[in-house]
C-alpha cells in the first residue's frame, strides 16, 4: 500500500512527533510511504516552551520527506497537495491533535478530492482545555474523512457526540522503545542523585493545569507527614505554573522530598528517568489518553493514573498499576503509601506480561487492516 503521512516529525520534538516517528519507522518494511512533515509548526502565541525543535533527533532518512506545510500560510497546502498528488498515494494519513491545523488539513483534503481516499488518526478528539465554536468545524473534517482511527473508547464516544458516522477504529497507544532499554535502578538513580534507599515516583512530561500535578504535590505533602520516605521527580517542561508549584514546594518544607525539573527531558535521558522510578503517576484532571503509560509499561514500571478519560482502559488495576479519582490527593498518597516500594516492584511482572498487547506490531497490523 502506497501511504502518505502528513504529520509533524523529527526535527520536531514532542509526543506527537516522536509517535510518528515510530510508526513510520514500523509501516515503512511493509508499504511504500511519503511523508510531509511542518516548515513551521506553531506559531510563538501557540507555543510557551522554550524550543519546538528536539536537540538531538534529526530527520528520518529512510523516508522521502518534504518539510513543507505551514498552517498559517495557504499557499504551503496547495504545494503539498500537488506533491502528495505526484507519489499517488492509496490513502492519506493525516495525524491529528488540535484543531488549529484543521483548516490546512481540510483544505489538503478538497484539493486532493474524492481519487484519493483520506484518514485521520486522532489523538485527541476534544481539547485539553476546551475552546468555544469548535463543534462544527471538527465535525465537518472528521464528517469528511473515509477512515477515522482514535486511540480510546473515550475518543470514540467523542466523536458519536459530535454526530460523526465515519467508519473508526478503536487501537491503543503503542510502546516506545525509541528510548533504549531499561538500566539497573541503582545506576540510574545515581544519575538522577536520587538516594538508592529511596523509592522514587515520577512525574513526566510537560506540566500543563490538566495534569493535576498540584494534588501529586499535596500527596507528597501527606507522605511526608507521615514519615514517609521517598522522592518525587518531575520532570518536564512547565507550560506554567512553575512559580507557584515551587512556591508550594518550599511553603510547605518539601524540598528534600520533590524535585521540579523544569526542562525538556532529551531521548537520550528518558531511560535513566524510567529506570530510576518505582512508579509513574499521571494524577490527569482529564485525557483521553496518554504516552506516559506504554513508555513506563516499556521500561516495566507500574503506573498510579486518575480515572479520567481512556486512562482506565490501559491499566489492570492491581497488576499493572492503580486507579484512583481524579483530584483526591488523599487517595493518591494512601495508593503511594501502601505500595512504596516493595508493592509495586511486585508488580513489574504484571507489567511485563501485559506489555505486548501494546506492540507496535500489533498496532501496524490492525491499522494497516483497517486502512485497506
Amino acid at each position: 500500500m502506497k501511504i502518505a503521512l502528513i504529520s509533524p516529525l523529527p526535527p520536531y520534538r514532542g509526543g506527537i512527533a516522536t509517535f510518528s516517528h515510530l510508526l513510520v519507522s514500523h509501516l515503512l518494511p511493509r508499504h511504500e510511504l511519503y511523508a510531509v512533515n511542518f516548515r513551521r509548526l506553531y506559531p510563538q502565541i501557540l507555543f510557551p516552551g522554550k524550543s519546538q525543535l528536539h536537540p538531538s533527533r534529526t530527520a528520518l532518512t529512510p523516508v522521502r520527506t518534504d518539510s513543507i506545510l505551514d498552517a498559517l500560510a495557504p499557499p504551503s497546502w496547495g504545494l503539498a497537495a500537488r506533491r502528495i498528488e505526484a507519489f499517488q498515494p492509496d490513502i492519506c494519513l493525516f495525524i491529528y491533535w488540535m484543531p488549529f491545523f484543521i483548516p490546512a488539513y481540510w483544505r489538503l483534503v478538497r484539493l486532493l478530492g474524492p481519487r484519493y481516499k483520506s484518514a485521520v488518526l486522532c489523538h485527541n478528539v476534544e481539547e485539553h482545555e476546551s475552546v468555544a465554536g469548535l463543534r462544527w468545524l471538527k465535525r465537518r473534517f472528521f464528517q469528511n474523512a473515509d477512515r477515522l482511527v482514535v486511540l480510546s473508547s473515550v475518543s470514540r464516544d467523542q466523536l458519536q457526540n459530535l454526530s460523526i458516522t465515519t467508519p473508526t477504529i478503536v487501537l491503543f497507544h503503542p510502546l516506545y522503545p525509541v528510548y533504549g532499554n531499561e538500566l539497573p535502578q541503582e545506576a540510574a538513580k545515581a544519575q538522577l542523585g536520587v538516594p538508592p534507599e529511596k523509592p522514587m515516583i515520577l512525574f513526566f512530561g510537560v506540566v500543563r493545569p490538566y495534569k493535576g500535578l498540584i494534588h501529586l504535590i499535596e500527596a507528597a505533602r501527606t507522605l511526608r507527614q507521615q514519615g514517609a520516605s521517598f522522592h518525587l521527580r518531575v520532570a518536564g517542561e512547565f507550560y506554567q505554573g512553575y512559580d507557584e508549584t515551587a512556591a508550594f514546594v518550599s511553603r510547605e518544607d518539601l524540598a528534600e522530598y520533590v524535585t521540579l525539573e523544569n526542562r525538556f527531558i532529551p531521548d537520550q535521558e528518558v531511560a535513566s528517568y524510567f529506570s530510576a522510578a518505582d512508579v509513574v503517576a499521571l494524577p490527569y484532571l482529564t485525557a483521553t489518553q496518554s504516552r506516559v503509560v506504554p513508555i513506563a509499561y516499556h521500561f516495566n514500571r507500574p503506573v498510579v493514573v486518575t480515572e479520567v478519560g481512556g486512562l482506565p482502559e490501559v491499566v489492570r488495576q492491581g497488576e499493572t498499576g492503580f486507579l484512583v479519582p481524579p483530584a483526591d490527593s488523599s487517595e493518591l498518597a494512601e495508593v503511594l503509601g501502601q505500595n512504596l516500594p516493595e508493592g509495586f516492584h511486585a508488580m513489574r511482572g504484571g507489567v511485563e506480561r501485559a506489555k505486548g498487547q501494546f506492540s507496535w506490531e500489533n498496532f501496524v497490523t490492525q491499522l494497516e487492516r483497517f486502512l485497506s
